[in-house]
């Protein structure tokens, strides 16, 4: 975990503008929070919205109403 956190570190301080041998002084809690959504939520949310699914049920109920036309 440490040389995780070092590389992590490392990869954020130019993107802060910081030299790499600058030390880096982190504030503040830290500690990671309940998730905000539950992964079924997310993947029903994802599956409702895919364009590609979309598309793909509307052809669907255009085949169907072709069929019960003909």
């Amino acid at each position: 975990f440490a040389s995780q956190a070092e590389r992590a570190v490392l990869a954020l301080k130019p993107l802060v503008g910081l030299p790499l041998d600058a030390p880096l002084q982190v504030a503040g809690d830290l500690r990671v929070g309940p998730p905000l959504l539950v992964l079924s939520e997310l993947l029903e949310r994802a599956l409702a919205t895919r364009p590609d699914l979309l598309a793909a049920r509307r052809e669907v109920t255009l085949r169907e109403a072709e069929l019960r036309l003909a």
